[in-house]
């Protein structure tokens, strides 16, 4: 039997850091259906507006955006009990301890500070696969 792909939702307003993280997720052993977003208001519209079966299994947005909020976008998911499922990760170039720690109250699974290189990149992605497992595991 096979396993279905992961659904995975990049939110980042830098194109070059979309990138690498797409490279990333296609180098893991695993096939991932892989949405991007340059705003977590475009993120909050796709959930509002789709089919429950069809949620995505990951969403890793950016914390450091022009426009929009990290924190908006976990209130929203982690408010609806529908959208447990779902994980969480806050991906950043910069995150202040203290900033992650509120993070990780309000909803998110995971708080990392992006890669220097690209192989810390797909070690992070790797990081976020298992996090996806511990959450599905818990709401299975």
């Amino acid at each position: 039997m096979s396993q279905r792909n992961l659904i995975v939702y990049l939110v980042d307003d830098d194109e070059d850091d979309l990138e690498l993280l797409k490279e990333a997720f296609a180098e893991k052993q695993s096939i991932f259906d892989i949405a991007c977003f340059n705003a977590s208001t475009k993120v909050i519209h796709q959930l509002n507006n789709m089919n429950l079966k069809h949620l995505p299994d990951l969403i890793v947005v950016d914390h450091q955006m022009a426009v929009t909020d990290d924190i908006d976008l976990i209130k929203v998911v982690r408010a609806q009990e529908q959208y447990n499922i779902i994980t969480l990760v806050v991906y950043s170039s910069s995150l202040q301890p203290s900033k992650a720690g509120m993070l990780l109250q309000k909803g998110a699974d995971l708080c990392l500070e992006k890669g220097n290189s690209f192989d810390e990149i797909k070690v992070h992605v790797a990081h976020f696969c298992e996090a996806v497992k511990k959450r599905q595991s818990t709401f299975a």
